[in-house]
């Protein structure tokens, strides 16, 4: 609600044609986010997800290779709407009550920006579903670099009593001694932490063979992270309720908004009949 009427005219135009661009491109943002992952995990170097043809073309050289070309249109669609932003930013000063006629390029890089948006989320909506996950490659890949050996250091830390510096260390070398011998997270043994513990401080670490392979298992410890915002099973679907809850809502207010413009043109034509009538010869 503005008090004054020039504030109303002037400042909250000028705030809506900069809030809207702003929010457009932070939408865009997530998706473009979103696309890089997808693309990424597409390579044959991680083989994560394959993405379905019709979002693919190929190289013009390579037959063999596949261009996730989807993805990498929200990506531009993504530059464009912060160029959109940038513009709105820049074009939209001017003095005072002064006519600013570079509104209107922000204006039409806006609709032009906005009309993409839609038209990506959408299809981006289709696509997700699509996807065909390696989810056997994912799990063996998601210990390979080690994310899971946090857990074994805390272990030292709850079972042995030892400092987090001194936990963090042993967990160093022993996987220090794990790439220098070519073994992986499978391949953490009893009497390897207790090499590890040995080399750093002279004492072995002590813990039993049952407990290392517990912490370092990698779906036991997403299960674990069950706080507030982690990524457990039961918290990870509590998050997408709560996302749910809020569409409904928004999509609440917009149908609101929708019925009171509805509402004020209604009103607006009939006094603008009413006019008419009133002064009709």
């Amino acid at each position: 609600m503005h008090e004054n009427c020039a504030d109303a005219i002037l400042e909250l135009t000028n705030d809506d044609s900069l809030e809207v661009p702003a929010v457009v491109s932070v939408l865009y943002h997530s998706l473009a986010k979103w696309a890089d992952d997808l693309i990424q995990w597409s390579t044959s170097e991680y083989g994560f997800v394959e993405v379905p043809d019709r979002y693919c073309n190929t190289s013009s050289i390579m037959m063999q290779k596949k261009n996730v070309v989807g993805p990498a249109e929200v990506k531009g669609g993504a530059a464009e709407a912060l160029g959109a932003y940038v513009v709105a930013f820049t074009g939209l000063k001017g003095p005072t009550g002064m006519p600013v006629t570079e509104r209107y390029h922000a204006c039409e890089q806006l609709w032009r920006v906005a009309d993409g948006a839609v038209r990506d989320m959408g299809w981006f909506a289709d696509l997700l579903p699509a996807l065909r996950i390696d989810r056997a490659r994912m799990r063996e890949q998601s210990w390979r670099g080690w994310a899971t050996v946090t857990d074994l250091a805390g272990a030292l830390v709850s079972e042995r009593d030892l400092p987090w510096r001194s936990a963090h260390q042993i967990v160093a070398i022993a996987v220090r001694l794990c790439e220098e011998r070519g073994v992986g997270p499978e391949g953490v043994t009893a009497a390897l932490l207790d090499e590890a513990a040995v080399l750093y401080h002279g004492e072995p670490a002590g813990l039993e063979q049952s407990t290392i392979d517990a912490v370092l298992e990698p779906e036991r410890f997403i299960a674990a992270r069950t706080l507030q915002g982690g990524p457990a099973a039961a918290e990870s679907l509590r998050q997408a309720q709560l996302f749910e809850q809020r569409l409904v809502a928004d999509e609440a207010a917009v149908a609101a908004i929708d019925q009171r413009l509805a509402s004020a043109a209604a009103s607006l034509e009939a006094a603008i009949d009413g006019l008419l009538a009133a002064h009709a010869p």
